[in-house]
């Protein structure tokens, strides 16, 4: 397992990603948290293996 270190910027992607706790009425119409989570996702998807494949090449040897 691979440990991260929390960096201000994380915080601030936390913040970014999460929802206000408010009705779904009060968020205005072009809210684009949800595309920006689905984006995410996409990357992650499409990153995440590889990436994690190359740092356990790079850590075992």
């Amino acid at each position: 397992m691979i440990a991260l270190v929390a960096s201000p910027m994380s915080s601030v992607l936390v913040e970014t990603l999460r929802s206000p706790a408010l009705p779904a009425r009060l968020f205005p119409p072009d809210w684009a948290l949800l595309a920006l989570r689905s984006a995410m996702g996409e990357v992650s998807r499409l990153y995440g293996p590889p990436s994690h494949a190359h740092i356990q090449q790079v850590l075992n040897s």
